[in-house]
Order: C-alpha cells, then sequence, then structure tokens
C-alpha cells in the first residue's frame, strides 16, 4: 500500500432511476420511473509513487531532454543549470563530505611531496626505519 501524500472530497452530481408508486382515482397502483438528481461524494487521494513509478518518470525525463538537446531548444548549460537548481545528482550533505574529503586528500598530497623533496631519495630500499614508517602512516591516511 503506497503512502498518502494528500487527499480530498469531492462532491458531483449523478442522476439515479426512482420508482414512484402512486395510485391513481381507480385505487390502481401506478409505477414511475422518474430520473431524479443527486450528489455523492468521492474521495480523491494523491499517493506517494512506487519506485517503478519513479524510475518510469526518470526515463521519459531523460528521453525528454534527449530530444531537446537533439533539436537544439535545450542547450548543454541550461541543462546544467537545470540539475543544479533540482540539487543535481547528490545531495547537498553529500556535496559538502565529498569536498572535504577532496581538500584532505589534496593535504596529504602536499604532505608526501614535501617529505619526498626532503628525502631526495630515489629507491625505497635507502629508506630509514623512521621514514619507511611516515611513508606508510601516510598511505593509511589516504585509505
Amino acid at each position: 500500500m503506497s503512502k498518502e501524500l494528500y487527499s480530498f472530497s469531492v462532491e458531483y452530481p449523478i442522476t439515479e432511476r426512482v420508482e414512484e408508486k402512486s395510485f391513481n382515482e381507480a385505487g390502481e397502483e401506478i409505477i414511475k420511473i422518474v430520473n431524479k438528481k443527486t450528489s455523492a461524494l468521492r474521495k480523491i487521494t494523491i499517493n506517494k509513487p512506487s519506485r517503478k513509478q519513479n524510475d518510469e518518470a526518470e526515463l521519459i525525463k531523460a528521453k525528454k531532454y534527449s530530444k531537446f538537446l537533439s533539436d537544439g531548444i535545450l542547450s548543454r548549460s541550461m541543462l546544467l543549470k537545470k540539475h543544479s537548481d533540482n540539487g543535481g545528482i547528490i545531495t547537498k550533505l553529500e556535496q559538502e563530505t565529498y569536498a572535504e574529503s577532496l581538500i584532505k586528500i589534496r593535504e596529504i598530497e602536499i604532505e608526501i611531496q614535501k617529505f619526498i623533496v626532503e628525502l631526495n631519495v630515489k629507491e625505497e630500499k635507502d629508506l630509514t626505519d623512521e621514514q619507511s614508517a611516515k611513508l606508510s602512516e601516510f598511505s593509511e591516511k589516504i585509505k
């Protein structure tokens, strides 16, 4: 059962066939069929789309974007702007953690480059135990 996002009721007119019984002057029963207008309530609900419906919608959206791009109606820059307005591919929190990770990696790269310049050693076998430990520490940081 899908989750209900919004619901409301709508009143709409209906016509019903109603039998009316009456008696004539002779006392005989007469049955008349009359169309009577009444109103009824109908509940309208908007449900949360299922995963399958979301996937189908994304496919249709991708096809439309592709068609607009090939027709020249929608430029690539407009498409990128549209995606950035919608939040893009990743969420804001993911963007922030990704940026922080890139900054940390860049800082570690700078430390390694400084370390290598200080060593000025070409082969790993020429390193001292302390220098080897520092290199392994850098590789652990990267992981």
